[in-house]
């Protein structure tokens, strides 16, 4: 797979990456590891609270991964492994979990094209996040989808779909009625389009309409909730999931 494919998969798995969040470009794998390192000795100096640490730790995960970074396993594991005690102590807000943790050696591992220690990683994720309980790890879905796609498996798409159709189709209801986080529903409308791709490309008429409704039904309750956030990200996928329905219907 083309590194450029990789980075476009790692991009997903966050909805938007911005290099401005960590307010620089690194000029190279070498100095985001510094800085990396850096923070790393804050923490432990006791000169940064824990949620800050994690704060800082999840942009620079997001910057040095819109450069097209990646590293080994060992190396981005044991680097991270303050990070990981970090959150494992549980009383992070919005900073993040061991889901984060987890969701950045996925992440890694795309970039690097190794795709048996990206799914051990997502079911890492998934474990984690079983344990609270919260319902479907719909993030992971959507990255299995898209790993899956990679590989041309458009079985295996069709049939994470199947397993997950009714859930998907509840969300502009639940997202509506304030009943699941926004920002799932974002993630969801974004990832829907790995979904249009694969029904497109085994002449699926049936799903493929059905999640061009679904995108569409995702686009008009967002934006309703937040006319500005993610507005532009949401137009693109649902044109996306059209010329999908457009490109089948000319099979």
């Amino acid at each position: 797979m083309s590194l450029c494919i990789r980075f476009i998969l790692v991009v997903s798995c966050f909805t938007i990456f911005s290099l401005n969040a960590y307010g620089k470009q690194f000029s190279g794998k070498d100095e985001a590891l510094r800085e990396l390192r850096a923070l790393n000795r804050l923490k432990a100096g006791g000169a940064i609270h824990d949620s800050i640490y994690a704060g800082k730790v999840l942009k620079w995960f997001e910057a040095q991964s819109a450069q097209g970074f990646f590293y080994t396993r060992k190396e981005l594991e044991e680097e991270l492994q303050l990070y990981k005690e970090v959150l494992s102590k549980g009383n992070m807000q919005n900073e993040g979990d061991l889901i984060n943790y987890y969701y950045f050696l996925f992440s890694n591992a795309v970039m690097a094209g190794r795709y048996g220690e990206c799914f051990y990683y997502l079911e890492k994720a998934e474990a984690e996040i079983r344990k609270k309980n919260v319902g479907k790890p719909v993030n992971s879905i959507l990255y299995r989808a898209e790993v899956y796609i990679q590989y041309k498996n458009y079985e295996q798409v069709k049939l994470l779909y199947a397993q997950n159709r009714d859930y998907f189709l509840q969300f502009p209801h639940l997202i509506d009625k304030n009943e699941i986080d926004f920002n799932l529903g974002i993630n969801l409308a974004h990832g829907i389009i790995h979904f249009a791709r694969t029904f497109g490309q085994v002449a699926d008429s049936a799903n493929i309409n059905e999640v061009v409704r679904l995108s569409n039904q995702l686009c008009t309750v967002l934006k309703k909730k937040s006319a500005q956030k993610c507005h532009i990200f949401l137009q693109f996928n649902l044109m996306t999931c059209k010329y999908s329905l457009k490109e089948n219907a000319s099979i």
